[in-house]
């Protein structure tokens, strides 16, 4: 059973010849035996069991049960794992990033309709052209980087954050938000 806790966090084929060796007597070879072992098989450092608030091990590989048993054994309650969710995984987009990139996203609908076509472009490296997303912001600079800076921009480099943050946005789950909120009101 320890071998099987030792093994888990082990690649698969490593994993597999372990288990075979245990059945043999592996457990009782010296640990410079295991280090080659772990060497021969690229291994930088097994993973250790999970220990719960109790102080005894808990194998939380098994599925939403375990996961449930280990935040249990942690001391911890949905709150505090949802939490966790949330700020590790979840789309935390605030409103003011809504607003800043549906003006960059009504600039760059007036620049592709053509309303800025008698507006000098700039000659920007690698392709010599100005691309439509930046001239679209230099076009309505005061207004978007006013929101930028409300919604705790702080980047040198505010075109490459604004094109990054709207790049983001615009493929991302906040599109329906933008694209609603960048239209005109007529």
């Amino acid at each position: 059973m320890a071998m099987e806790r030792w093994v888990r966090g082990l690649n698969h084929k490593f994993a597999k010849f372990a288990m075979e060796q245990s059945i043999r007597g592996f457990e009782s070879l010296p640990l410079r035996h295991e280090n080659n072992l772990m060497k021969k098989f690229k291994i930088k450092s097994p993973a250790l069991m999970s220990i719960g608030k109790d102080g005894k091990e808990y194998d939380w590989f098994h599925g939403w049960p375990g996961i449930i048993g280990y935040a249990k054994a942690l001391g911890k309650d949905w709150v505090d794992v949802g939490e966790l969710m949330e700020m590790t995984w979840g789309d935390r987009t605030t409103f003011r990033q809504v607003h800043c990139c549906s003006e960059v996203h009504r600039s760059l609908k007036l620049v592709k309709s053509g309303k800025y076509k008698n507006k000098k472009r700039l000659l920007l490296a690698p392709t010599g052209k100005e691309p439509d997303i930046h001239f679209a912001i230099r076009m309505n600079r005061k207004v978007i980087f006013d929101l930028y800076k409300k919604s705790g921009g702080k980047a040198k480099d505010k075109y490459k954050a604004i094109t990054q943050m709207y790049n983001k946005m615009i493929s991302g789950p906040r599109k329906s938000f933008l694209i609603s909120a960048s239209k005109d009101i007529k």
